[in-house]
């Protein structure tokens, strides 16, 4: 809702507090599991209401909805399975999102809301708390030190992504198999063109 007629623009004048209570509100709309860092300044957060409302109209969007309730419990389930393997870090991570959108590819291509190539911390921050994604439970790391690591020059772009992915030590017939055995709750994911 504030990408469209200059709303964004718009939202930058107003007052700090104003933004906030904005993002806030947003926030509990989306019910998210996790709450966002607090922005360090009114243009993070105006970026982060952004990426929210872009994702937002992206699944609103797509023809299978991302997290409907038996996406939550595959969640649940790819969580357990790396608790299951002891899977940590770069590993952990890489198994998530290669079960969650079948590829690190993918995973890629639906953080990167702007299709810029770029994928920055707010953007990573929102894609995870609207995945449901609990970065340090999973990985054992915070999630600031996963983006950290995944970036160069405070954004991730897919040579970085897939450099510290590609890297892990994730057998991909692990993943193969974790998916067949949960064929019968997937959903295809649609990338809408949000152009």
């Amino acid at each position: 809702r504030f990408l469209s007629g200059g709303a964004l623009e718009q939202l930058r004048k107003e007052e700090p507090d104003a933004v906030l209570a904005e993002l806030t509100a947003l926030e509990r709309d989306l019910a998210l599991p996790a709450k966002l860092p607090t922005p360090a300044s009114k243009e993070e957060a105006v970026q982060m209401i952004s990426a929210l409302a872009t994702l937002t109209d992206q699944l609103v969007r797509s023809e299978d909805a991302l997290l409907e309730p038996d996406e939550e419990q595959r969640q649940r389930d790819i969580e357990q399975e790396v608790k299951e393997r002891g899977l940590t870090g770069a590993a952990a991570m890489t198994f998530v999102l290669a079960a969650r959108f079948d590829s690190l590819e993918k995973a890629f291509d639906w953080m990167n809301f702007f299709k810029t190539g770029h994928v920055s911390r707010v953007s990573f921050d929102t894609a995870m708390a609207v995945l449901r994604i609990n970065v340090q439970d999973i990985t054992g790391e915070t999630q600031q030190a996963v983006f950290a690591s995944m970036s160069r020059s405070g954004a991730i772009n897919k040579d970085s992504f897939m450099t510290y992915l590609s890297g892990a030590a994730t057998d991909k017939a692990d993943i193969e198999d974790f998916t067949r055995r949960h064929r019968r709750r997937r959903r295809r994911i649609s990338f809408p063109d949000t152009a």
